[in-house]
């Protein structure tokens, strides 16, 4: 009997030495620390992010491209991971096409064949905005001196269901006038088609981008309106992706998106980084004009990196009145603001 309590003893005390050793080995886990809602991604304490090759095109440049040229040419994607290659695809809807043919897997991309590319049914889907606005003024022969001078006179755009096109529409019907009716909206072709068809009387009006815009107004051409001081519902230019990879890579969109939107907040509060960027990628040098085209970005990206589904149902429903397989297409079908919304929150911006 002795010796049976003698071993049970001994077993007891095994255990609870063991038992003493394993605690001390483990230590309590540490209390979870919540990560700030409002400290940027780059603040927060991490090991360096895995390496990512991404084919990020853009199409055409001007002042509604900026926040993606600042983010490229700052390093802001680089400095999370992307080593991003982004070509310029001029031709919109070739660029939309690469971005469903996964050739370019995320890209920044003209409103308007997104919204013909979603009408048909194809999986692509906008998560962040770029311009809110629009960057552009509306240039009349010297002859003209008031918005309604262009009653049945003709206004160049650069192609149907443009940027151009949008803001023309846009312009003209907040006048009171009926584009199908009163004034003749005509394609012409690039900038320096529309630029030689205003020069040789060919055009009335047209909608022109800086600096072009200010070029022409110090030849003596009208400025008849700075599109970008105007209510006008529009969002200039997404960054758009499609529904199977934004499930499939969320890290990558959301790193896309943090550099984007830091772009957008650094163009608001450098203007020095604002300013050199646009010298070298929309070719603005005169200073004065760069004081101008700074300040329609500031008023453009002042927004933030979300998508606006009005402004975007505004865009739609001009082109259904001439596209019918586009009538009945919603915003909110492919308009997806979540990563988006986390971005605008960590760096101030309003959400949607």
């Amino acid at each position: 009997m002795r010796r049976r309590i003698a071993r049970l003893l001994a077993a007891v005390t095994l255990l609870a030495t063991l038992g003493c050793t394993s605690s001390a080995a483990t230590p309590a886990s540490a209390p979870e620390v919540p990560t700030s809602a409002t400290a940027p991604a780059s603040d927060q304490v991490s090991g360096p992010p895995a390496r990512v090759q991404l084919n990020m095109p853009y199409a055409g440049r001007g002042v509604a491209g900026l926040a993606h040229y600042l983010a490229l040419e700052d390093g802001l994607y680089a400095k999370r991971g992307l080593e991003v290659t982004s070509p310029n695809i001029g031709n919109p809807p070739t660029l939309v096409a690469a971005v469903l043919g996964g050739e370019a897997p995320i890209a920044s991309a003209a409103l308007e064949p997104v919204i013909t590319a979603a009408a048909s049914g194809a999986e692509i889907v906008m998560v962040a905005s770029n311009l809110h606005g629009i960057a552009m003024s509306v240039i009349a022969q010297p002859s003209i001196r008031t918005p309604q001078e262009l009653r049945g006179k003709r206004i160049g755009v650069t192609a149907y269901s443009s940027p151009t096109h949008t803001g023309a529409m846009l312009y003209l019907r907040s006048l009171g006038l009926d584009p199908q009716r009163d004034v003749a909206v005509t394609p012409v072709g690039g900038m320096p088609e529309i630029h030689g068809a205003l020069e040789s009387g060919a055009l009335e009006a047209a909608t022109i981008t800086p600096p072009l815009s200010f070029a022409l107004v110090r030849a003596g051409f009208t400025e008849l309106a700075d599109l970008s001081k105007r209510d006008l519902p529009y969002q200039q230019g997404s960054i758009a992706t499609t529904r199977s990879y934004l499930r499939q890579q969320p890290d990558i969109v959301r790193r896309v998106l943090d550099a984007y939107t830091e772009a957008h907040r650094v163009i608001l509060t450098d203007k020095a980084a604002a300013q050199r960027v646009l010298a070298k990628w929309v070719e603005v040098t005169d200073p004065e004009d760069l004081d101008k085209t700074y300040e329609i970005a500031v008023r453009g990206f002042g927004g933030g990196p979300t998508v606006d589904p009005e402004a975007v149902q505004t865009t739609i429903d001009l082109i259904a009145e001439t596209t019918p397989t586009v009538r009945g297409l919603r915003a909110e079908q492919f308009v997806d603001n979540s990563i988006a919304n986390e971005a605008a929150v960590r760096y101030g911006f309003p959400t949607r």
